[in-house]
């Protein structure tokens, strides 16, 4: 389980647990050591828009970015092939489009085009910077045989959730305080599941 420190320029910490990424390359019976990094939250002046690796090489066959755009700024992401996309936007807002779908985009959310969505745009609005965590993981043939077997109501055109409705679980490690939750259930991304 590698965690993912998010910083902000005030002072603001964000974290993400990647609570279980079961990917072919990690094994329980190793212990790994616990990798944070911080995100660049400023844009470098004179820039729109800004992107940065994150955890190179940690997760086999999965690429990690940091992304970030001010507005006022439309950006399109062309998606790969063959790769599953996964966007997690932390701060900011603005409006996702897919295809004929829009979502409005509220920090705290996650979103995963699938299906035929071969791309997405992202308005954000003048005044506002939106900042997003981008996976993109390679799917194996076992992968895209599990995607065809899951249960119907897995299946989305464009998997969208804020955190805040995502359903709420309790850890016995930690204080009855705490809230989990699970951000992203089994059975959507194979060998992904996500969980703050």
């Amino acid at each position: 389980m590698k965690p993912l420190k998010l910083t902000g320029g005030y002072g603001i910490g964000i974290y993400f647990v990647l609570v279980s990424i079961l990917l072919s390359a990690w094994s329980c019976s190793d212990a790994p050591e616990i990798v944070v990094q911080d995100l660049q939250m400023q844009i470098p002046t004179g820039q729109q828009s800004f992107t940065e690796d994150l955890l190179p090489g940690e997760i086999a066959e999965t690429k990690i970015e940091h992304v970030a755009y001010m507005g006022p700024m439309t950006q399109s992401i062309e998606l790969p092939e063959g790769f599953i996309t996964m966007f997690i936007f932390i701060r900011g807002n603005g409006t996702l489009y897919a295809d004929t779908i829009s979502h409005a985009i509220v920090p705290e959310s996650i979103s995963i085009p699938m299906n035929a969505i071969k791309s997405i745009r992202c308005e954000v609005p003048a005044g506002d910077t939106l900042h997003f965590v981008k996976f993109t993981k390679k799917l194996s043939a076992q992968d895209r045989e599990d995607l065809m077997n899951f249960p119907m109501e897995n299946k989305y055109d464009l998997y969208f959730t804020r955190f805040d409705a995502c359903d709420p679980y309790t850890e016995k490690i930690k204080s009855p305080n705490t809230i989990s939750r699970t951000v992203l259930p089994a059975d959507i991304v194979p060998r992904v599941a996500l969980g703050t």
